[in-house]
């Protein structure tokens, strides 16, 4: 049987690359993204916003009731995230002298964020639940 001799200096398709292979540039500043680029504020909240405005205006509600949904998120989502980063440097600081009143206290606040971001879910699934009224073509 013949067989075909290899010659070792041809790069053998089935090994890897000697050098490794670059990455791709990331985009730079003032470049212009792809369409593929979009954050998650453009493909999710702003649509939520809109169609949440647009169910309001169907209950023949002002659509500025929103504002009263989100700012219950946002500031519970602010004191329950202050409230745990305080109770993690309080823990911090007990260890060290023995007074566990500053976690304690962060602990409270964390508990009061999550009854404000509890508070507004259940707002939310009120205002979206509401009846519609014929009255409501007044915003169209």
């Amino acid at each position: 049987m013949d067989r075909k001799e290899t010659n070792m200096t041809e790069p053998n398709p089935w090994q890897a690359p000697e050098q490794p292979v670059p990455a791709p540039a990331l985009p730079q500043a003032g470049e212009e993204q792809p369409v593929t680029g979009c954050s998650f504020k453009d493909a999710i909240i702003l649509p939520t916003i809109a169609i949440s405005w647009r169910r309001l205006h169907d209950a023949d509600k002002p659509g500025t009731f929103m504002f009263i949904v989100y700012g219950l998120y946002l500031i519970g989502y602010i004191m329950f995230f202050f409230g745990l980063f305080g109770a993690i440097g309080g823990a911090i600081t007990g260890l060290s002298n023995g007074d566990a009143s500053l976690m304690s206290g962060a602990l409270g606040m964390g508990s009061i964020g999550l009854i404000l971001i509890v508070a507004g879910l259940i707002t939310n699934i009120v205002f979206m639940c509401l009846p519609s009224n014929p009255d409501g073509a007044r915003f169209d």
